[in-house]
């Protein structure tokens, strides 16, 4: 087994724990690493002590060396094409989230790979997380009963190092005028709105369909997208969800999700308890597992292996990720980006550090209630867009795209 890996800061030090401390033999495979800013990884001093060569790009390494599985752990506007030419020297390749940033790119993406698309694994490590794939196993088979609904909340504080230290985060286009369409929606919290959307997928490698979303995106940092959400939706079946996220917000509170069926709540507050519960209409409680562990975020890397070793499927590919990508492309291209008025402010620790004063009581309102801060009042509310997705050019491209993959 020979692994590369592109961007070794950042994301990429957690990835080179994981090899280090969750994969087999994980650091020993390694044979190259992909960075022309190197030396901000935390790992930097081992890589050079253990030899392994350090290449500026993908083309580089190829030109060197050859690589089973070609991890992207870098920014996203490089991702299309490290991908797509990882697959051409017939690497397996786990890419971040999110793969590509629009949908144009997804489909030529799937266009220029072929069948070889199979190949792509993208990093939703949730997907991949053990006790998740039982989940979906027992939602599919019908164990819980038949779905009510599912809702999401995040409210993750991001102070503006967190923006000033990558050239993407919180932009819409890089400096060169690629498409990044970074958002709190398609990257932090973009893991608990693609969780619902996957565990309702009919195939183990599909995700559910929007077929509707209403809501509003506001902006309370000084960045060109937006950093917080209000999202209400209707999946394939008419399955109602809620997703509510924000970086905006001055109280921290880690995710929490419901997933209400007929016979059972399924139910996870990792402030509370990091286990996933399923909460039985006859008072009984089963334990799924512990989904935001390392070992099971490092549980994509092993299931990668796999895949070379045995021909397997990414347990999130391609078509996986489709119907996620709709609702951020459509989020940013047809939703105004409201942003939060001066007054609502307050200054934080740090310059220019911001925070919208009563976001997180909203927030928190509209996740128990189930509803959009336009219908409960809240003074600062902008009216709710609704937008029928089934009905968009892009709703069909994407459903003729997964029917052929």
């Amino acid at each position: 087994m020979r692994i590369a890996l592109a961007g070794i800061s950042g994301y990429g030090d957690k990835y080179l724990s994981m090899l280090e401390n969750y994969v087999p033999n994980g650091l020993k495979q390694l044979v190259g690493v992909i960075d022309p800013k190197g030396d901000q990884s935390y790992h930097l001093p081992w890589i050079r002590k253990s030899g392994i060569k350090i290449y500026d790009t993908v083309t580089e390494f190829y030109n060197h060396e050859h690589a089973d599985l070609m991890i992207l752990s870098s920014p996203v506007s490089f991702h299309y094409e490290q991908t797509l030419e990882s697959i051409r020297h017939n690497s397996y390749v786990l890419c971040e989230k999110p793969l590509v940033p629009t949908l144009q790119e997804a489909i030529d993406l799937d266009r220029e790979t072929g069948k070889q698309s199979e190949r792509i694994g993208v990093g939703f490590q949730l997907s991949y997380a053990q006790c998740m794939q039982v989940l979906k196993k027992r939602i599919q088979a019908g164990d819980f009963g038949a779905p009510k609904y599912l809702k999401a909340m995040v409210s993750w504080p991001r102070e503006w190092t967190y923006y000033s230290r990558s050239a993407w985060h919180g932009r819409i286009r890089d400096e060169h005028g690629r498409l990044i369409m970074d958002s709190i929606v398609s990257n932090a919290a973009a893991h608990y709105l693609h969780n619902m959307l996957f565990v309702m997928g009919k195939e183990p490698e599909k995700a559910a369909m929007p077929e509707s979303i209403e809501g509003s995106i506001y902006r309370g940092k000084k960045i060109e997208s937006y950093d917080t959400c209000f999202l209400r939706g209707m999946l394939e079946d008419k399955i109602p969800f809620l997703f509510v996220a924000s970086h905006a917000s001055h109280v921290t509170s880690n995710p929490q999700f419901e997933y209400r069926f007929e016979k059972a709540v399924i139910g996870y507050r990792e402030d509370r308890d990091p286990f996933l519960h399923v909460y039985w209409s006859d008072g009984r409680e089963e334990i799924l597992g512990k989904p935001q562990s390392v070992a099971e975020e490092a549980e994509k890397i092993n299931w990668m292996i796999r895949c070379v070793e045995n021909n397997e499927r990414p347990a999130c590919q391609l078509k996986t990720v489709l119907p996620h990508l709709l609702v951020t492309n459509v989020l940013m291209e047809r939703m105004p980006i409201i942003p939060f008025d001066n007054t609502m402010k307050t200054q934080g620790p740090n310059l220019p550090d911001e925070w919208v004063c009563g976001l997180f009581e909203a927030m928190s309102a509209c996740y128990e209630q189930f509803v959009l801060p336009d219908e409960i009042n809240i003074p600062w509310a902008s009216q709710s867009c609704y937008i029928a997705l089934e009905k968009t050019k892009e709703y069909q491209e994407i459903v003729k795209l997964i029917e052929l993959i």
